[in-house]
């Protein structure tokens, strides 16, 4: 009994302190520091790094993701390394930054999407030679296939990570909590998925320094339909007016 005690109030210390580091709102204090702005106020009101990039600038926007990062990766490092119970332990730690994130105490529960978070956590997780191969399928996903749309990318990303599971150990342990933290991304994003419905979510604008991007096809699948759509009807046309032979 006691020893059940005791392994019930090590993980339920992981979980708080996951939690209380995940909630940090780094989006909203970095507006209202360096730039005065109360981020909650204006764009989407979300305090996450898209919504402070598109408002704030670009570098604070890399400023935000990098930190919020950073709160997914510390939980993950701190107890693989130096707390070590089981794996379980550390994806609870992982969990719940997310959810601190998503639901911070300080702001009434009502935070950001929790990718940065999410990925932060995976990177600690993996070596660097996985994480640079999932994040090089993140840039062309979001370059060539999302018409530059941060949430469309981030969701697709998040639920490619399934591909993952099953080709790493490390992660096949922790499936259970990996599928609820997809879970949580894509219900985190549930306003962006009515825009994407819509047509009205915004592109993410690219900073100068990578303004030549914007000459790339940027909806490849969209141009692909459009090509066979072209060529469907060339070929429609070619038969309409070729006459039978008599």
């Amino acid at each position: 009994m006691n020893e059940f005690l005791q392994l019930f109030g090590i993980y339920f210390a992981v979980c708080l302190g996951s939690y209380l580091l995940g909630s940090i709102p780094v989006g909203l204090i970095i507006s209202k520091r360096l730039k005065g702005i109360d981020i909650n106020k204006i764009g989407s009101g979300n305090i996450g790094g898209t919504n402070v990039g598109r408002k704030l600038g670009f570098k604070y926007g890399v400023l935000v993701v990098g930190l919020d990062a950073c709160k997914g990766a510390l939980p993950v490092i701190l107890f693989t390394h130096f707390f070590w119970y089981s794996w379980w332990m550390v994806g609870l730690a992982w969990l719940f930054a997310v959810l601190g994130n998503i639901f911070p105490v300080w702001l009434k529960f009502k935070g950001g999407k929790g990718v940065s978070v999410f990925i932060g956590g995976l990177l600690a997780f993996l070596n660097w030679h996985v994480f640079l191969v999932i994040l090089g399928c993140w840039i062309v996903i979001f370059l060539f296939f999302t018409k530059r749309k941060m949430s469309a990318a981030n969701l697709m990303l998040a639920s490619g990570i399934l591909v993952f599971i099953l080709m790493l150990p490390v992660l096949l342990y922790i499936a259970p909590i990996i599928l609820l933290l997809i879970a949580l991304l894509w219900w985190s994003h549930r306003e962006n998925l009515k825009r994407l419905a819509r047509g009205e979510e915004p592109s993410l604008s690219l900073p100068p320094f990578l303004s030549f991007l914007n000459k790339l096809p940027d909806d490849i699948i969209g141009l692909i339909v459009e090509k066979l759509q072209s060529f469907i009807k060339t070929l429609q046309k070619y038969q309409s007016e070729k006459k039978p032979r008599e």
